[in-house]
């Protein structure tokens, strides 16, 4: 952090007008998008782990705006890989055993074996720190961190190229550590937010609501921090703000807009659902976070905890291709489908409406 910072805003620093952030949601949210939020005034983040052609989608950012936007990426659990086959093995038939119904319906035609020798070769960090670099080289305004906080050689590259180093904390020990790492901010991730919620630092802790988490990260760190999970009214910026809060992580009140082309079931549940319709718990795999109670969810014995959750980041890769292929195949009940809780609650048309709204 430059000295001078200290007496500047998050938003001066960053050069946005706007405290509103994009979320970086998994929902295949195209670079128009996050170009529109940054045009709007507010910060547009890329989802950087969802990207499957990085060149081609900065290209398409750059021709969308020359306004500052922010890049997310999930740092890998570097202690769980490689695997041993042995574990490769085990991983392969929870996921078969899960995931059969999805499977077939998908057409993926992933066997034990295939998917045991898939895991054994799995690598997350290398595709991180290739991920990492190319992002870093397109000089975003800032780097965030999904889980935590990134490791020493992120760190030191952020702060080399000038670029805000900011990290996710949904306890607060994962915000005492992320401070202790010299990050320059935090994303406070309230228990509202859809997920996905992970932590390496407190594993199994209680969700805490935003409202009672912010004060006492603020109050812990220092930090200029930004607020997330389930605001989606001005009503609510207000009181994030008054709790501590520099700027807002906006995403579920995003999804309605002809910018973010969501697909029908984030359309219903951002309008129609409500917060009953969902159930908190590790459905997708790893990571907590509040999912559609469908046949899929409804038919697990019982939620994963402790030594039946694979490694942070081993399963998503293959449940996301699942899950963008059924719901193309309108086949969603077969697989995990999140959302927070502003179920039912989103009013927006167009990216600039949410931006306008919640900065009133």
């Amino acid at each position: 952090m430059n000295e001078n910072d200290s007496n500047r805003s998050l938003s001066e620093r960053l050069g946005v007008t706007v405290p509103v952030w994009s979320a970086p949601m998994a929902t295949d949210l195209p670079p128009e998008f996050v170009a529109a939020v940054s045009e709007s005034g507010g910060l547009g983040v890329v989802p950087a782990d969802d990207v499957a052609d990085p060149k081609t989608y900065l290209e398409a950012l750059r021709k969308g705006t020359d306004k500052p936007f922010a890049v997310a990426l999930r740092a890998p659990d570097v202690k769980a890989f490689p695997l041993t086959k042995e574990c490769s093995w085990r991983w392969a038939r929870v996921f078969v055993e899960r995931y059969r119904e999805a499977i077939e319906l998908s057409g993926a035609g992933w066997t034990e074996a295939s998917l045991a020798d898939a895991f054994l070769e799995f690598d997350p960090l290398q595709s991180f720190e290739e991920r990492f670099r190319f992002w870093l080289e397109a000089r975003p305004a800032a780097m965030i961190s999904t889980f935590g906080a990134f490791r020493e050689p992120e760190e030191d590259a952020l702060r080399v190229a000038g670029v805000l180093n900011v990290a996710t904390a949904t306890t607060l020990r994962e915000a005492k550590v992320a401070r202790a790492a010299r990050v320059d901010a935090i994303v406070v991730q309230g228990a509202e937010a859809g997920g996905p919620r992970w932590s390496s630092v407190d594993t199994g802790a209680a969700a805490v609501g935003l409202m009672s988490l912010l004060p006492h990260v603020k109050r812990a760190t220092g930090l200029p921090l930004i607020a997330a999970g389930g605001i989606v009214t001005p009503e609510q910026v207000r009181a994030a703000k008054v709790l501590g809060a520099d700027a807002c992580l906006v995403g579920s009140a995003f999804l309605t807009t002809e910018e973010a082309r969501a697909d029908g079931f984030y359309q219903w549940a951002a309008t129609e659902s409500s917060p009953a319709d969902y159930v908190y718990g590790p459905f997708e795999g790893t990571t907590d976070g509040w999912y559609l109670r469908n046949d899929f969810v409804s038919g697990l014995a019982k939620e994963l905890t402790g030594a039946d959750r694979p490694p942070a980041g081993l399963f998503e890769p293959w449940t996301a291709q699942l899950r963008k292929r059924l719901m193309a195949a309108g086949e969603g009940a077969a697989v995990a489908l999140s959302f927070g809780q502003a179920a039912g609650r989103v009013p927006y048309a167009r990216v600039a409406d949410v931006v306008r709204a919640l900065s009133a």
